[in-house]
């Protein structure tokens, strides 16, 4: 997270990214490495990144926060051919407050 704005990579031809680019709104809950739930279910929208500088600053974040294990991930989905995309994700705290 930077800035209040959420970001995420993910394969480039998931069927997320060709939702998103669709319909941005999105439903969103903070979860743990398996994926329960941790809290309530928030509302926003999400943005596939095409400006090449700003998923590189994506990448960099992801380098910091997640180091070798990242790395780790990349090399694994570069020998499996995947293209990932980053995603911008904007929550909606003001509504989700109401």
């Amino acid at each position: 997270m930077e800035d209040g704005v959420l970001y995420t990579r993910t394969q480039a031809d998931s069927w997320k990214v060709k939702r998103l680019k669709r319909n941005s709104r999105i439903k969103a809950v903070p979860s743990d490495a398996r994926g329960e739930p941790l809290g309530e279910w928030m509302n926003g929208s999400a943005y596939e990144i095409v400006d090449s500088a700003q998923a590189n600053h994506v990448n960099e974040l992801m380098n910091k926060k997640y180091g070798l294990l990242k790395r780790g991930f990349d090399w694994m989905g570069k020998l499996r051919g995947h293209e990932l995309t980053a995603v911008r994700i904007e929550l909606d705290v003001q509504r989700n407050h109401e």
